[in-house]
């Protein structure tokens, strides 16, 4: 594994334990009961989209049923990628790609989630989607650090209510 992909390996690990003082798995519960608001499901969603891509990266063979289990997870991460699309739209929150020819990769698709700021992945799009008109923020690994915020922001707000 290379050095690159062991610090993505290592960040993930450490949030299964300690993503906003709870771990991945329980701040997922906890969004999941929260789902009915369009901002809370996009939270879960953006998170098990983050999910996913740290994991195929980090478990790069092995096979199941004839794909590996990068493959599987990266078919998970594009199925994510599609329904966070899906709830932008009807948010009306700020979304769109930009070419990048670099991995097995077409695009980037950025996303402008309120409270969390600007969130991308490498993404092969199966429809026309609009082009995003932003800059890159240039904040490299900065995804789980920008959920985990808002995510503790939610849930402390939803415990208090």
């Amino acid at each position: 594994m290379s050095q690159k992909r062991r610090k993505k390996s290592d960040v993930l690990a450490l949030a299964r334990t300690q993503f906003a003082g709870v771990g991945t798995r329980k701040a997922k519960l906890a969004l999941n009961k929260l789902a009915a608001d369009v901002y809370a499901l996009a939270l879960r969603v953006a998170l098990e989209i983050e999910d996913v891509n740290l994991t195929a990266k980090r478990y790069c063979g092995g096979d199941c049923g004839g794909y590996t289990f990068s493959e599987i997870n990266y078919r998970k991460k594009r199925d994510h990628i599609d329904l966070l699309i899906d709830i932008c739209k009807s948010a009306g929150w700020v979304f769109g790609v930009q070419p990048y020819s670099l991995f097995s990769t077409t695009h980037i698709i950025y996303f402008e989630i309120p409270g969390v700021g600007q969130l991308s992945w490498h993404y092969s799009p199966r429809e026309t989607l609009p082009d995003y008109l932003g800059q890159p923020d240039g904040v490299k690994g900065s995804i789980l650090l920008k959920l985990e915020a808002a995510i503790s922001a939610l849930l402390t707000g939803a415990i208090a209510s």
